[in-house]
């Protein structure tokens, strides 16, 4: 990494075969980046009487919940492009 948020690293695909190798991985990706209470727990729904810090907080745990759910997608999409090559 190179001190920002951004990283460039090789996430393998999710097969079939792969499950425990991928969700070992994902797991300590997660952790790393600070997002794996998210990604078990999610994000809760604000109060509409909600404090500033606590809307400042909510709007950090989304950014989070983004962050994962990209991610995730990221994963997905190498495999949807893989199944479309075949």
């Amino acid at each position: 990494m190179n001190g920002s948020n951004s990283f460039n690293i090789h996430l393998p695909i999710l097969e079939a075969r792969n499950w425990e190798r991928w969700s070992v991985v994902m797991k300590n990706l997660f952790g790393a980046q600070d997002l794996l209470e998210i990604v078990h727990n999610g994000v809760s729904d604000l109060t509409a009487n909600a404090t500033e810090v606590q809307r400042n907080a909510h709007k950090d745990l989304k950014k989070k919940d983004c962050k994962a759910l990209f991610l995730i997608n990221k994963v997905l999409m190498k495999l949807t492009l893989k199944e479309s090559q075949k």
